[in-house]
């Protein structure tokens, strides 16, 4: 077989698949891989629908920056986890509402001329003014405020209401109001001093677990590859998001969830982690942490460590990793670090004054033999899970196009051979086998290909060891 590369303006119709897909692997073990998904609440911001932010800055123009809401406060802790792609979905109770503002007409008995209303449901504490322009006294301007804060200032507005609508929804306003004409309305717009949107309902004050079961059904089309949620230890969701996360596996979907429950004592937390036993299930325990001056809880944290641990290369671990936090409460014992360790709960450590997460367990740990060991640990299975994505979209490469023999099998193989060579290159995996599952596939169908890999996994240091003489 030919040996070449290609890209999208020159695709060889053999050697194309080879150098494309050993590109492909070394990209996935090289650089940040995982995209993250998390529900949230707000008092801004697109509603029931996935939007993704990749710096706090997007994250405030998307949602703003009130750290009452899980939207601002989470995702900002998420993002200094630094995973690939942050995706967040906000939900709103039916009382969600847009705050509105009626503008009225200068006559001697003044009626509505314009209706001004916030673009997304929210309690905002919004105000407008509206004054005569200093330079051409037959135009207007308008100021946006937020409480005492200038947002915007449109000036020079003159023309008929239908203008002024027109101009007021082509404008900076409209990042943040819209504006439309009472009907029949005529006249000179009215100035007004510091008037107020009323009405407006953040529609976060009775999110019930039907809310984040849509939310999670949105992000499957996403290609997610962690989900948390925004700090809920609502045992009942926990079961569902656990459901959830196998049923996608079924489909294809790999999706490593990161929780933490209401557990007042470490041994609650173990057995939680125990009744878990899944290595798409992530537990993890504290009382309280703080970093620049706000505390969190476990399940708050459990955000940032989802994407600290899918921010990481393939190669990474975040076994002993650094965190951001400055302090967290309990400080365990080695008894109670290796318990939980053996549970499969996440935990946290103080060495030289760092907060640092001790290692990268799932909470699977009732293996079925030693060579399962691997399968209890973050890496690995973001390693295996990142096999399954990439081979999975080299199907394509595939499907309809290659004959289902003997030769279209062997160029099937050498084309997903190339990922394991790549990975076996970078040293997350030593020996490794790809072939036929001859088993499977002498009760194939016409159109059936079964074939089957192993690996040799490469772990990182965990332990050092040593031996000291003294002579």
């Amino acid at each position: 077989m030919a040996k070449g590369t290609w890209s999208e303006k020159d695709k060889p119709k053999i050697p194309g698949f080879y150098h494309r897909m050993q590109i492909v692997a070394e990209e996935s073990a090289n650089n940040i891989q995982g995209v993250l998904s998390m529900p949230v609440k707000s008092d801004w911001g697109p509603v029931n629908k996935v939007v993704s932010v990749s710096q706090e800055r997007h994250l405030k123009n998307a949602f703003g920056n009130n750290a009452n809401f899980t939207a601002y406060k989470l995702g900002k802790l998420a993002l200094l986890g630094k995973p690939k792609e942050l995706l967040l979905y906000r939900l709103v109770d039916s009382a969600a509402k847009p705050g509105e503002l009626i503008l009225k007409n200068t006559e001697s008995s003044p009626t509505n001329v314009i209706k001004l209303q916030t673009i997304y449901p929210s309690s905002r504490a919004f105000n407008v003014t509206i004054r005569t322009n200093i330079i051409n006294e037959s135009a207007k301007d308008i100021i946006l405020y937020e409480n005492t804060t200038q947002l915007v200032e449109v000036s020079d507005l003159t023309g008929s209401i239908d203008e002024i609508v027109d101009k007021i929804n082509k404008s900076a306003l409209s990042d943040y109001i819209v504006a439309s004409k009472v009907e029949n309305a005529t006249g000179t717009l009215a100035d007004m001093v510091n008037d107020k949107f009323t009405g407006g309902n953040d529609g976060a004050s009775n999110i019930t677990n039907t809310e984040y079961l849509k939310a999670m059904k949105a992000f499957e089309s996403h290609g997610i590859d962690g989900f948390t949620l925004d700090g809920v230890t609502d045992v009942g969701l926990h079961t569902s998001v656990k459901t959830w996360i196998n049923e996608c596996k079924k489909e294809g979907l790999d999706i490593l969830a990161f929780l933490a429950s209401n557990s007042e004592s470490l041994s609650q937390a173990n057995s939680k982690s125990k009744e878990y036993n899944d290595y798409l299930m992530h537990n993890v325990y504290l009382k309280s942490t703080t970093y620049d001056g706000i505390t969190y809880t476990a399940a708050e944290v459990a955000v940032y460590v989802a994407a600290l641990a899918l921010g990481k290369n393939l190669k990474e671990s975040v076994c002993n990793e650094t965190t951001i936090f400055d302090s967290v409460e309990p400080r365990l014992s080695r008894t109670e670090i290796e318990s939980a360790l053996e549970s499969g709960t996440i935990v946290f450590d103080v060495i030289d004054n760092e907060v640092v997460i001790v290692d990268d367990v799932n909470t699977y740990k009732n293996y079925k033999n030693e060579k399962e060991e691997a399968l209890g640990n973050i890496r690995a299975i973001r390693f295996i899970n990142t096999v399954n994505k990439q081979t999975a979209g080299a199907g394509k490469d595939y499907i309809g196009k290659i004959s289902n023999d003997e030769t279209g099998h062997t160029v099937t193989l050498c084309g997903l051979k190339t990922f394991f060579e790549t990975y076996q290159k970078l040293g997350i995996i030593a020996k490794f086998n790809i072939e036929t599952d001859e088993e499977l596939q002498k009760n194939a169908q016409s159109d059936e290909f079964f074939w089957k890999w192993d690996a040799e996994y490469i772990n990182v240091i965990k332990k050092i060891f040593s031996t000291g003489n003294l002579k």
